[in-house]
């Protein structure tokens, strides 16, 4: 909610800035908001940093893009990894998710 009314980059960077958690974060109860500040800020940089204009290929993308809106969002689901496989010419690529464990 606190995004809804900012409409320049400044102001989405300030709006992140004020929501970082610092000493106070707690992984139970903090991850989906620890998230969904770090996707908003990687992507904000992307943007800043005119990077979305170029044309890059797909690994660019999944590391750059993908990583922080996909990847990190299961970062506290122990038993889920992301596997990226990027067909051979980098244009394209799959998003998969891959249950770990040892049938716990």
């Amino acid at each position: 909610m606190e995004f809804l009314d900012k409409s320049t980059l400044k102001d989405i960077r300030e709006t992140v800035k004020e929501m970082m958690l610092g000493d106070n974060y707690d992984r139970e109860k903090d991850h989906d908001k620890d998230y969904i500040i770090y996707a908003i800020y990687s992507l904000l940089r992307e943007i800043e940093n005119r990077s979305l204009k170029v044309d890059n290929f797909e690994a660019w993308f999944n590391c750059h893009v993908w990583n922080p809106i996909l990847d990190q969002a299961f970062g506290d689901v122990d038993v889920i990894t992301v596997v990226w496989k990027t067909v051979e010419n980098g244009r394209g690529g799959d998003w998969i998710l891959r249950f770990i464990g040892n049938g716990e």
